[in-house]
């Protein structure tokens, strides 16, 4: 990835602290929690294969959490462009991201129950669409990240992990966000919200 192209997908860090703040501000009187996420190097080899033309969709999922609350997952698998370069997603892997890693592929029971979860809540944020298009989802089904910025960050950077922190401003993204060399943060978007970037054919969708 060239420097040009990831200062583009770089995002400021008072818009990117705003599109966070704005998320828990979503979440501050529902009855969920957000747990941060961390995606190692390690995961992102065994999702990709280590290859640049590959990616990551994470989906978006509801599990039981303490205190009559949920706790929002990060269900994430691996993708791989087909010949008109939409990302279609390869199954043989489901991992639950956190900081502890669970893989879940021989268990659909477990990530079903909790995409039906988030289902369920999610629509209570569906706007009707004003101009007759597709409803408007404040809260996606899940996020593909951009290959060419996990390449620069793990690939050619050899960063050993980095965080997904949910942001919002028009709807719910997420941002990649590591550490740089000199201790400061840098925040990454680029990424593709489902809907509208779906694989339709997805059993996770």
């Amino acid at each position: 990835m060239s420097k040009e192209n990831r200062q583009k997908a770089r995002v400021d860090e008072p818009k990117a602290k705003a599109g966070i703040g704005a998320f828990n501000e979503l979440l501050s009187n529902e009855p969920v929690d957000f747990m941060p996420v961390i995606l190692y190097k390690a995961t992102w080899e065994v999702l990709t294969g280590g290859k640049a033309e590959r990616s990551i969709r994470v989906y978006f999922g509801l599990r039981p959490g303490a205190h009559d609350k949920s706790i929002v997952e990060m269900i994430a698998v691996g993708t791989s462009p087909d010949e008109k370069g939409t990302h279609r997603d390869r199954l043989d892997k489901i991992i639950v991201l956190g900081e502890s890693v669970r893989e879940i592929s021989q268990s659909p029971e477990v990530w079903k129950e909790s995409r039906r979860n988030w289902k369920d809540w999610q629509k209570r944020f569906k706007k009707p669409s004003n101009d007759g298009g597709r409803d408007e989802n404040l809260l996606p089904n899940a996020v593909l990240l951009n290959q060419d910025v996990l390449w620069s960050l793990f690939g050619e950077e050899k960063v050993e992990s980095l965080s997904l922190q949910p942001e919002m401003d028009m709807e719910v993204s997420l941002l990649m966000v590591s550490d740089s060399e000199d201790g400061a943060n840098g925040y990454y978007n680029f990424a593709k919200p489902c809907p509208p970037y779906c694989d339709t054919s997805s059993d996770l969708l």
